[in-house]
């Protein structure tokens, strides 16, 4: 999981880097944050050794404006190797009321 404190602002490499330490397969991205964002959703972008899980932009995983959690099971690459590292973007915070303190779960299983 990583934890962004605070007001959303967009950046790569938000929170901690994570090393994956055994094959593992991505199932589904939960995301919550304290404060709902407003005119426009909140986007993130997840990069495994450095490129997007989502190749299809449209996918990515997004809490709607107003609302305060969301998730997709929606991937290009699901496949997760010991040694892989992972990273959060935030592409997009909300528009007139950026969301605050956004908490992402990676869920994966056991190949």
């Amino acid at each position: 999981a990583w934890y962004v404190a605070g007001t959303l602002v967009t950046g790569t490499n938000n929170g901690p880097r994570f090393v994956v330490p055994q094959s593992l397969t991505i199932v589904k991205v939960w995301l919550i944050v304290r404060t709902a964002p407003t005119s426009a959703a909140i986007l993130i972008d997840i990069n495994k050794n450095g490129s997007t899980i989502w190749s299809t932009q449209a996918s990515r995983a997004t809490i709607a404006a107003a609302a305060s959690a969301g998730n997709t099971t929606t991937f290009d690459t699901t496949a997760l190797t010991a040694g892989d590292y992972l990273d959060l973007d935030i592409d997009q915070v909300g528009s007139s009321v950026a969301g605050v303190d956004l908490t992402v779960v990676l869920e994966c299983s056991q190949p």
